[in-house]
């Protein structure tokens, strides 16, 4: 069940820089000095931080490696508040563009002419390009996810890896420093391709471990998936959930129309479609992690889960509570979706 946090006194921590639409800001408990993300949803979707919190407890409950997010208020502004996955002493989360820019220097996300470069594919070659192929699966999990919360905004700063630094990279980079611009050593992949061109004459530098060790540093772990808000109809008016409600071919319509932000071949494939597509050339995996959501799913876990999410909000805070109409479209939704993936298995 997602808990409260009152941060009206935490310190903001305005020096670090923080991506995304939504309003967010990093907060340290100061009696702990842990440092969360707190992100409030944007005025046209008064309701996204509630679709984040639900899609990390259904995630989670499905046997998905999902970031926890809580309720938090600050000062009376309620939103959603997840604990950093990292250690910025030790550790650095490596967003996919890096990845994605370092194999191919061209894509410019900003630009029109890169959208249709966003494919599976695309990302894939980019992933072994830099010996992540392990890591495939995954991504492709986090594909089945977002089709069961129908999640369309999985863009290229929405996955990514987690690094640990250890001492020895640290010492590491600090002598490298000497040898590139300030400008270039901002950029992770860069570096990395720095190192690949000079690869022999820093050898001639550092000792062949040291070299090794930082190289796979930059490899890192998958991490939790996180940034998952824009779904679950977050998006509707009060009126379109209300008539959802009562016409189920409507709602129908609506949960199979979903499309990815992970295209195939150039233009944007339903959720579905997506996954059909990727099933013919991953059909394990593929077939493992559906197998796996049918086994954990019980729709009434799921209907209480939904129906319990704001249980812990104060009374005096009771005005951001999530609608009982909007809980039961949320639940039809999760429950149709689950149907379809169902329905790729026969």
């Amino acid at each position: 069940m997602a808990e409260f946090f009152d941060i009206s006194d935490w310190q903001e921590k305005i020096h670090y820089q923080t991506g995304g639409t939504r309003n967010k800001s990093v907060v340290e408990n100061l009696s702990t000095t842990d440092l969360y993300f707190f992100k409030k949803s944007i005025p046209k979707y008064q309701h996204e931080f509630w679709s984040e919190i639900i899609a990390s407890e259904v995630g989670n409950a499905l046997g998905f490696n999902v970031l926890k997010y809580d309720i938090a208020n600050k000062n009376g502004e309620v939103g959603c508040i997840s604990k950093l996955m990292i250690n910025p002493e030790f550790q650095q989360l490596t967003e996919g563009i890096n990845y994605l820019q370092g194999y191919d220097s061209t894509y410019l996300p900003e630009k029109k002419e890169s959208y249709e470069k966003y494919t599976f594919h695309f990302i894939e070659e980019a992933l072994k390009e830099y010996n992540l192929e392990k890591t495939i699966p995954d991504l492709i999990r986090t594909i089945i996810f977002d089709s069961i919360i129908g999640n369309g905004d999985r863009h290229q700063e929405n996955w990514g890896y987690i690094q640990s630094v250890k001492e020895n990279d640290v010492q590491v980079i600090k002598r490298m420093t000497k040898l590139l611009d300030n400008k270039i050593l901002r950029s992770t992949i860069k570096t990395i391709i720095f190192i690949r061109y000079i690869r022999m004459f820093l050898m001639t530098k550092f000792k062949l471990n040291e070299l090794d060790e930082i190289l796979n540093f930059y490899k890192g772990e998958y991490s939790p998936i996180y940034d998952s808000g824009s779904c679950l109809g977050r998006e509707m008016e009060d009126e379109k959930v209300d008539l959802m409600l009562r016409d189920d071919f409507m709602l129908k319509a609506y949960v199979n129309k979903g499309t990815s932000e992970i295209r195939w071949d150039g233009p944007k494939l339903r959720h579905f479609e997506l996954i059909d597509n990727i099933r013919v050339e991953h059909h394990y995996i593929v077939k493992s992690t559906i197998n796996n959501v049918i086994m954990n799913f019980d729709e009434q876990k799921i209907r209480k889960i939904v129906l319990d999410i704001d249980k812990n909000l104060p009374e005096n805070l009771n005005e951001h509570k999530l609608p009982d109409n909007r809980k039961e479209l949320i639940i039809k939704m999760i429950t149709l979706r689950i149907e379809r993936l169902k329905e790729l298995l026969q």
